[in-house]
């Protein structure tokens, strides 16, 4: 499930590095896909169609997960029962505070297009059916657990992480941009301007960012197989995909759909495929 996938990237993306600096437990991602699924099922089961949205039902479902982990949460409502949640995991204030976000509304369903009830959560064949669980409600079950994640394992954290679940649309125009309710009415939100100059960015040492990456290849390759393979059986852990050896061997090809810097990594990917399991790969770009 793409929620699921999310877990481990927003991870190192935030506090992952600290695992490997400290004794300190590492996260249990076979538990986390299924604490992140069962928060997703509960989101899509609140119907939060937009228009009225009703956001408010689901951003206190979030706020009782939040208070169970003893994690203070505000919900914020600009008109009655378009609620906006925020919760904050304090650091030491080395760095700039980061954003989880994502939107709690979805948009009309069409029931006789449905096999399923979109309401319903349905679980099949390792996915999650329902509105909302791709846009939004699985990004934001990801933030959450991640969130979560953060809080349990008391992860050293060098900037505030910020979880927010909200209800605005923003359109941006090259006159600016104007902000939003889903049913198109107007809405004002303070401005704050943010001191940033990409002086403060940061590169490690390096003289820009692509050279960064190229350096730290051999180390995010080390850290994404880190725990999928067996050093002495040589086998290979991928339980997350939850597919069965009968449907692997039933593969004919394989395509991969990226874009920007993730389409010359499939190229590579493309090529040790081909070379190793002898089948064909299509890449193609994602826009």
């Amino acid at each position: 499930m793409r929620t699921a996938r999310l877990l481990p990237l927003l991870l190192s993306l935030i506090g992952l590095p600290a695992f490997s600096q400290q004794a300190g437990p590492a996260p249990d991602f076979a538990a986390a896909r299924q604490e992140a699924v069962g928060i997703l099922g509960g989101l899509v089961r609140i119907n939060t169609t937009n228009p009225p949205g009703n956001e408010t039902q689901a951003a206190q479902h979030l706020q009782r997960i939040l208070g169970r982990e003893g994690i203070a949460a505000e919900i914020f409502e600009m008109e009655r029962g378009r609620g906006n949640l925020v919760a904050r995991l304090p650091g030491n204030g080395l760095k700039k505070p980061l954003l989880l976000m994502g939107h709690l509304d979805v948009v009309g369903v069409e029931r006789d297009q449905w096999s399923v009830d979109p309401f319903g959560a349905v679980v099949q064949g390792g996915y999650l059916y329902g509105r909302g669980a791709l846009d939004d409600k699985g990004g934001v079950s990801a933030c959450l657990e991640t969130f979560l994640l953060l809080h349990r394992l008391h992860v050293p954290l060098d900037r505030d992480v910020i979880f927010l679940a909200d209800g605005d649309l923003a359109l941006l125009t090259p006159e600016g941009v104007r902000l939003s309710d889903f049913e198109g009415r107007g809405v004002k939100r303070p401005v704050t301007h943010i001191l940033w100059d990409p002086i403060l960015a940061e590169k490690g040492g390096y003289k820009h960012f692509m050279l960064k990456e190229i350096y730290e290849q051999p180390r995010a390759v080390r850290d994404t197989i880190l725990g999928r393979v067996g050093q002495e059986s040589g086998r290979i852990f991928l339980e997350e995909m939850d597919i069965s050896p009968r449907e692997f061997r039933e593969f004919r090809e394989v395509k991969i759909i990226a874009c920007g810097t993730s389409w010359h990594a499939a190229l590579a990917g493309k090529f040790m495929i081909e070379k190793l399991a002898r089948m064909p790969v299509e890449v193609d770009y994602g826009s």
